[in-house]
C-alpha cells in the first residue's frame, strides 16, 4: 500500500498479467501492452520513501529488470543501469537511505557454486554487489530498522551489518528457513517448516 492507500499487488504468470493497482474504487491493471512494463513477470513490489513504486521483475535468467514508478513516469533500470546481469530476481525491499536491497535466486541454476552475488543494493545509479561465499543459495531478504539485511538461506540465514556477514548456514538444517520479518520489538521472527523461531 503507498501513502494514498492505493493497493499495488501482482497478478502474473509467464507472458501473461502484470501488476494490478487499486485505489478502493477502480482497478487498474498494467502489463506490457498498455504500459512501459518490460515483462509480465513481476518477482516483487516494494514502496520507497517519497512513494515510488518499485518492482523486480524477470521471466529468463540473467535476463532482470527493475523499474520505477513515480506518478505516471515509469523508469526501466536493466542489467546497463543495475551494473551487472543478476541471475534471476527475487524480492526487494527499501532501506533507510530509500536504497533498492534485491535477493538474487539461484535455484534455476544446475551449478552448485554461485558465481555471483547473493543480493545487491542500488540507490538508482550505482549498485553495491554483495556476495556471501560461493555456496550459499538465498530464498529471500529482510532488511530491518538499522538497515542490516538478512537472508534466508535454505538451512538457515545470513546477516550483513554493512561490515561483515554473520552466516547460520545449519541451525535450520532438514527443515529450511522460508521467510523473516522483524516485530514492533525489533525481534526477528524467522518462519522455517517447523514452525516459527524468534531470534532476540
Amino acid at each position: 500500500a503507498d501513502s494514498k492507500d492505493n493497493i499495488w499487488f501482482t497478478s502474473c504468470r509467464f507472458r501473461e498479467g502484470g501488476i494490478v493497482k487499486f485505489d478502493g474504487n477502480t482497478w487498474n491493471v498494467f502489463t506490457p501492452e498498455n504500459s512501459d512494463l518490460p515483462v509480465n513477470m513481476v518477482h516483487s513490489i516494494s514502496i520507497d520513501h517519497n512513494d515510488n513504486v518499485w518492482l523486480a521483475l524477470g521471466e529468463t535468467v540473467t535476463k532482470s529488470y527493475l523499474v520505477k514508478i513515480s506518478g505516471d513516469k515509469w523508469t526501466s533500470f536493466t542489467s546497463n543501469e543495475i551494473g551487472f546481469s543478476p541471475y534471476y530476481l527475487g524480492n526487494i525491499e527499501i532501506n533507510s537511505r530509500n536504497e533498492v536491497c534485491a535477493s538474487i535466486d539461484y535455484s534455476l541454476s544446475s551449478t552448485y557454486f554461485n558465481s555471483g552475488p547473493q543480493a545487491f543494493v542500488f540507490d538508482g545509479k550505482f549498485s553495491l554487489q554483495l556476495k556471501i561465499d560461493s555456496l550459499i543459495k538465498i530464498k529471500s531478504l529482510k532488511v530491518d530498522n538499522l538497515d542490516n539485511i538478512w537472508c534466508n538461506t535454505y538451512n538457515g540465514f545470513a546477516v550483513y551489518n554493512w561490515d561483515k556477514w554473520t552466516i547460520n548456514d545449519e541451525i535450520f538444517n532438514g527443515i529450511g528457513s522460508f521467510t523473516i520479518e522483524q516485530a514492533p520489538d525489533n525481534k526477528i521472527w524467522i518462519g522455517t517448516g517447523n514452525g516459527v523461531y524468534i531470534n532476540n
